[in-house]
């Protein structure tokens, strides 16, 4: 079974340095990993209860990235917008 608690070990100071563009690129990956990790739970949880059905070529994982990618769009200095 996953340990969700260590998820958030460190999460509000990621956050608080990506608000701020001070943030580096193991923390914003950090940040990536963690709520990469919640949509794809949250997605295989529609997919077994038959809520969701399965979208042709692409796993949880795949719909996951895709469903919080918006979050992550830089400009061209590499901030997040």
């Amino acid at each position: 079974m996953f340990n969700y608690t260590k998820l958030s070990i460190g999460l509000r100071e990621i956050i608080i340095a990506i608000l701020g563009n001070e943030c580096s690129r193991e923390q914003l990956n950090r940040l990536i990993k963690v709520l990469h990790s919640l949509a794809n739970s949250f997605i295989a949880s529609k997919t077994t209860t038959g809520t969701l059905s399965m979208v042709s070529g692409l796993t949880t994982s795949d719909l996951a990235y895709d469903c919080i990618a918006e979050l992550f769009q830089q400009d061209s200095d590499g901030n997040c917008i």
